[in-house]
């Protein structure tokens, strides 16, 4: 029960408890593994007891530290040091050498803490050590940039789920990188029901961030989903940044994200927007996946992908890519880059171009059957040099009702 600074563990070990509850603020010097004896996580529980400290801190340049079959709660983030500020409630892990690793196997960590102002990172915090997370639960942690924060070593998830996090500008998983460049790999994880506490901002569930055109973070997505996540962002706030309670790409960031065998993959039925792709060299590409039934409950708020100067609204199964400026479906020069398909392919909000005649579309439905329309709204915004022609499509066999245009 002792803070972690009068009880360090500097030799190489195995620890592993037998049922029960465990308070602890433990730091590991060399490498050590900690597990159940059981191998139910749900009956060793090794908790912070909400003392200001982290349940585990590692702070050294090449430890191999693994949990196994355990429940990690309840600890607070450490003052850290580098990147993530009061951060790790869970597990705080820092290698100056970028050597250190740390993995997690079948465990839970819940309702962790890192509250600070640059909190990060409530549950894990690894800044400069190799993250691996498999089968295990992220739930119910708080903090202002994620439940977990990566930077500046590799990062793997596998089965992985986090779900009713919290965070004021990042809910679930913050990925930053400024020293080298940095690669993640995502496989069958969820992120669901988590909340965004900001009133003027929306990060996502997922945040990516490089440093320059030489620091890049790689991520690569395979069946991964966002549903349900949520924004506490007043709609007023809303203004021409880019805001997602789901996937947020930003500045040098390359990921690709692709729907391989999982039921559930893509950005459904999440507030103020599926995607955001927003700053320098954000690129985003996107295979097979699902960004809800439009006008149905699992569409997104208000739009799919919001970029820097557009929206697009995907649908269910699409491929495409995105930069910051525009995401196409890369169909008339399919080289992967969005820019080339930009004036055949945009929707959402238009922009001016060298023609000054842009044409964008909103959401269409298709009528499979004989049909009445009862009526609809349409909404439109311009400076005051902009003309608007606008026009209703009507299939044979349907019937148009009343409409109303403000």
């Amino acid at each position: 029960t002792s803070p972690w600074e009068s009880i360090p563990i500097w030799d190489d070990l195995e620890l592993t408890f037998c049922k029960g509850t465990f308070p602890m603020n433990w730091r590991l010097g060399y490498d050590t593994v900690v597990k159940s004896q059981s191998g139910v996580a749900a009956e060793v529980i090794l908790s912070g007891g909400s003392t200001d400290k982290s349940v585990f801190m590692i702070y050294s340049s090449s430890n191999t530290v693994s949990f196994q079959d355990v429940t990690i709660s309840d600890g607070d983030g450490v003052n850290g040091f580098q990147t993530f500020m009061k951060s790790g409630g869970g597990v705080y892990c820092y290698s100056s050498g970028r050597t250190a690793s740390l993995t997690f196997d079948n465990v839970v960590l819940k309702d962790n803490t890192a509250a600070g102002t640059l909190g990060s990172g409530a549950a894990v915090s690894a800044d400069g050590c190799a993250l691996t997370l498999k089968n295990s639960t992220i739930e119910g942690n708080t903090a202002i940039y994620g439940a977990v924060a990566a930077g500046d070593a590799a990062l793997v998830l596998d089965n992985v789920t986090f779900k009713d996090n919290s965070g004021e500008l990042v809910s679930g998983l913050y990925l930053v990188s400024d020293k080298v460049n940095t690669t993640a790999t995502l496989t069958d994880v969820q992120f669901l029901d988590n909340a965004l506490t900001s009133t003027s901002k929306a990060l996502g569930a997922m945040y990516t961030s490089g440093y320059n055109t030489s620091l890049i973070y790689t991520v690569n997505m395979e069946d991964v989903w966002f549903d349900g996540n949520t924004s506490a962002m007043l709609p007023s706030a809303i203004g021409t940044e880019p805001v997602s309670t789901g996937l947020f790409v930003t500045s040098y960031s390359e990921v690709s994200w692709d729907g391989v065998t999982a039921a559930n993959v893509g950005s459904t039925d999440n507030d103020f927007n599926g995607i955001g792709v927003w700053g320098a060299d954000a690129n985003l590409s996107v295979d097979n996946i699902d960004m809800g039934l439009t006008g149905g409950v699992s569409d997104n708020e208000l739009h799919d992908v919001m970029t820097n100067d557009s929206t697009y609204r995907a649908g269910n199964n699409v491929t495409f890519v995105c930069n910051d400026e525009a995401c196409s479906t890369d169909s008339r020069v399919p080289d992967g880059d969005s820019t080339n398909d930009q004036y055949q392919c945009e929707l959402g909000s238009a922009t001016y171009d060298s023609t000054g005649d842009d044409r964008f579309r909103g959401n269409i439905f298709l009528a499979d059957r004989d049909s009445t329309i009862e009526s609809f709204e349409a909404y439109f915004s311009a400076d005051w040099y902009c003309d608007f022609d606008y026009y209703m499509l009507e299939r044979p066999g349907t019937t148009l009702g009343t409409s109303a245009c403000r």
